[in-house]
């Protein structure tokens, strides 16, 4: 495994007095705000062009991290924290909100994670009693919630974009699991831990599944694993749904298009795809990595190549990724040597690695959100 790059943050978003757990942009392709839940109870809004909180969100079930953060629009926020999901109107006057409203009933169990579909009229959630729930928020009622459920704790949800009634969800059961949430049913399971592919990954770190992303045309979903591997599946075109068809009620591994080995020494906590035409796929590992892998189509040969490796001295809890347009171009120019390169900013939020809290660059904290401007081959 070659060495990785140490790299420092370009700038820091800093307000959290503990490690933080969860990042949502507001718009994928032109980000102008970045949401982050932490370990202190709190969540908060940043302003990415100027590096500032606007908003401070409080309010939650006491003693309770907050879990998971979902912008819907840029004027809305959910906010997952214990059992509950409360939603934030940002454009209520104050720096700090303390008026929230509750979305649904209270889960059985800690929720992980939420997310809403592309309509934003559906949001999942996934928790610790291992259900997958779905509340139509038009009425704020549960939709569905799943007879069968992981055998573990249900640690990340995303709904399938351009597919109207399809929800995927990871666990700690090591699988993946892909429904129809119009019947509550599931269409397809990838038990990681049954792999062959498995065998040959850490052996001592179950694969459980940590994080999921689409890619931004929507044909490729991405599994962060415990193994330190990820999961790449090709989510799209005729023959995968012809697979589908025929699987409603079984197991399937039709639509497994790669495992990216090598490229993290722990588990995969988190993955990201940079909203821009030819970008590649980020994840982030609790040893302090991030990788970033050239991805080939989703209707090509061949798996994942290395591109970059980044050493951020921080066990990555979350990712999420804008283009440096969101800041200007002054901070991605340090990193960029070719003018093709397209430019973007990582934003990551972890706790720290022994040795790290004083650097070169100064004083870091547990609760900062670090930024780090990438570069990436662009079209030439």
């Amino acid at each position: 495994m070659t060495p990785p790059e140490i790299v420092s943050p370009s700038f820091i978003l800093r307000g959290h007095t503990a490690p933080v757990l969860c990042l949502d942009l507001c718009s994928k392709a032109t980000a102008s705000k970045v949401a982050s839940g932490a370990e202190d109870g709190t969540a908060r809004v940043w302003d990415i062009a100027t590096a500032k909180c606007v908003r401070g969100l409080r309010g939650l079930e006491e003693n309770t991290e907050v879990s998971s953060v979902c912008f819907s629009g840029d004027d809305l926020l959910y906010v997952a924290a214990g059992h509950q999901v409360r939603l934030f109107d940002l454009r209520s006057p104050g720096l700090v909100l303390n008026q929230s409203t509750q979305i649904g009933v209270s889960a059985e169990d800690e929720i992980n994670h939420i997310a809403l579909n592309e309509k934003r009229t559906f949001l999942a959630t996934a928790d610790d009693s291992g259900h997958v729930t779905v509340t139509d928020l038009r009425t704020t009622r549960v939709f569905k919630r799943f007879r069968q459920r992981h055998e573990n704790l249900a640690t990340c949800v995303r709904f399938q974009p351009n597919r109207s009634w399809d929800v995927w969800s990871g666990g700690m059961d090591s699988t993946l699991i892909h429904w129809d949430f119009s019947k509550g049913c599931p269409v397809e399971q990838f038990p990681f831990a049954t792999s062959e592919q498995s065998q040959s990954a850490q052996s001592v770190n179950p694969p459980f599944v940590h994080s999921l992303e689409f890619s931004p045309d929507a044909r490729l979903l991405a599994a962060g694993l415990g193994d330190g591997s990820v999961a790449l599946l090709n989510v799209s075109g005729k023959k995968n749904a012809d697979a589908e068809r025929s699987t409603r009620k079984g197991r399937s591994s039709s639509a497994l298009k790669a495992r990216l080995m090598d490229g993290h020494s722990w588990a995969v906590s988190a993955v990201t795809f940079p909203r821009c035409e030819r970008g590649p796929l980020l994840s982030g590992g609790i040893d302090g990595n991030i990788v970033l892998w050239d991805i080939p189509a989703s209707d090509g040969e061949g798996e994942g190549v290395i591109k970059r490796r980044l050493h951020i001295g921080r066990k990555t809890n979350c990712l999420t990724s804008a283009f440096c347009s969101a800041r200007g171009s002054t901070e991605a120019a340090k990193d960029s040597t070719n003018q093709a390169d397209e430019s973007f900013l990582v934003f990551g939020g972890g706790t720290l690695l022994p040795g790290q809290r004083i650097t070169d660059t100064g004083k870091r904290s547990e609760g900062d959100i670090d930024v780090f401007a990438v570069s990436w081959p662009g079209s030439t």
